[in-house]
């Protein structure tokens, strides 16, 4: 992420919420092609996002100055395989309540990403075969 600052003012915020374990910038603004449209994403991660509002989190967060509208994606163990994963390997960590934490939180999205790969594989060839008939769909 290019506003080092920014980043730390992030960390500060989510750090007076004691259920967030970590936070990732991800998209555009990362990826360092953002445009005049695109929205500041970050994705918190909870120990549960049932119990965690995110107002909660918007509500630490009010007091930064993000360079675009905030895109606030709550996630945590539950959440899409596909996504967490596009999260950890994308994404720039800019929080982390503990590094242990972390690592474990890293170590199983990963081990879920890998072990779900063959059922997406599957699911893919399906959706390829239902959709062959029409013309857009085979690009």
């Amino acid at each position: 992420m290019k506003d080092h600052q920014l980043g730390i003012q992030i960390a500060q915020s989510l750090s007076r919420n004691t259920s967030v374990v970590a936070a990732y910038a991800v998209g555009s603004f990362v990826q360092g092609n953002a445009r005049t449209e695109s929205d500041f994403d970050l994705a918190v991660v909870v120990e549960n996002r049932n119990v965690v509002s995110q107002y909660s989190i918007y509500d630490v967060l009010k007091g930064i100055q993000f360079p675009k509208n905030l895109d606030l994606s709550l996630v945590d163990r539950a959440s899409s395989p596909l996504f967490l994963f596009q999260v950890i390997s994308k994404g720039e960590r800019i929080y982390e309540r503990t590094r242990g934490e972390v690592v474990q939180f890293e170590a199983f999205v990963l081990h879920n990403y890998y072990d779900s790969a063959h059922i997406r594989t599957i699911y893919n060839g399906y959706l390829k075969q239902k959709f062959s008939h029409v013309p857009y769909a085979n690009r």
